[in-house]
């Protein structure tokens, strides 16, 4: 897993398997992960807070987080609550299966423990972008 320079349009790429976890519609946070298994010990999680739209699919193999387009925006901005706008970043998840959307106000990847069922604080950040 990398995270690419400010310039580039990918943000973060990971070659594992990340799952939708949790997403907590009351404090606007998802959780997608990617657990332990053969040469990877400890879970990484990508965090999103303040999500204000998503459209997503339950499973990414080797994703990458870039900004989506003006297009994915607008969409996502179409299905977002009120007060969605400047203050929040639409980004993208692509992989060669296809891509989900995420409009929120930061994300983080954090290399977490060996329990999958752990908890995502206390993690070392990897990545983290927000508006």
């Amino acid at each position: 897993m990398a995270a690419e320079e400010v310039g580039s349009e990918v943000r973060f790429k990971s070659s594992r398997t990340f799952r939708m976890w949790r997403y907590g519609v009351g404090h606007s946070q998802l959780l997608l992960r990617a657990t332990p298994g053969g040469a990877e010990p400890r879970c990484v999680d990508l965090h999103f807070e303040g999500v204000a739209a998503v459209q997503l699919g339950i499973r990414y193999v080797a994703p990458e987080v870039l900004l989506a387009t003006e297009r994915e925006r607008a969409e996502l901005e179409a299905l977002a609550q009120s007060g969605a706008g400047v203050r929040h970043i639409a980004l993208a998840l692509r992989t060669e299966a296809g891509a989900g959307l995420v409009l929120c106000r930061r994300v983080r990847a954090l290399l977490g423990g060996t329990d999958p069922f752990g908890e995502v604080e206390g993690g070392e950040v990897l990545w983290s972008y927000r508006v």
